[in-house]
């Protein structure tokens, strides 16, 4: 069985010209059309989709490293409204989070267990990949869960935002990497 876990694919990361509490970068907004696609698929198999997004009080601590984005009820916490019709599907559930892990104070966990999903594959796409995608198959590996991540599904910011300016591989990329060596992620 495979589960479809779509991260952080809100109006914050992924809508061009959002003004207030908006981190938008453009590869988020690349990856959208392949995110759409695997999302259809999933629906019409009736596979279950996870969707996992940002959604901070006003005053997070969060905004202490990052600007303010995805203020609960904002309008740059909503899902992109390419995939809002996926929330009416069978099998689908949104979780709202407020740190980079889905499961860090969430019900994830206990949906996985309600559903008896703990032996699916997780397939993951969305943003960051060396952020929300990283800490959130690291709860997944520690749960002994299995996981893998669509390479032309994912994006994450640019080097410099990690304040990294003289590698010539994405951020992307080496987070992709991290990721199959230390949690045994699939790259698909």
């Amino acid at each position: 069985m495979k589960v479809l876990v779509v991260v952080d694919m809100i109006k914050a990361f992924a809508l061009r010209g959002l003004e207030e509490n908006s981190l938008f970068f453009d590869d988020a907004e690349k990856i959208i059309p392949f995110v759409v696609a695997k999302v259809n698929e999933y629906l019409e198999k009736g596979w279950y989709i996870i969707f996992l997004g940002d959604n901070h009080d006003y005053n997070d601590m969060e905004f202490a490293r990052f600007s303010r984005h995805a203020v609960a009820n904002s309008l740059s916490a909503e899902l992109i409204d390419e995939l809002k019709h996926a929330l009416m599907g069978k099998n689908v559930i949104y979780i709202p989070k407020t740190r980079y892990s889905g499961f860090f104070r969430t019900d994830l966990n206990q949906y996985i267990k309600a559903q008896e999903l703990e032996k699916a594959t997780f397939e993951f796409v969305g943003v960051c990949t060396g952020i929300c995608n990283t800490d959130t198959i690291g709860d997944f590996a520690n749960r002994d869960m299995k996981t893998a991540i669509y390479r032309d599904g994912v994006a994450d910011l640019p080097n410099v935002a990690y304040g990294i300016e003289d590698c010539s591989m994405p951020m992307n990329d080496i987070m992709l990497a991290r990721m199959a060596f230390v949690y045994g992620t699939e790259i698909i």
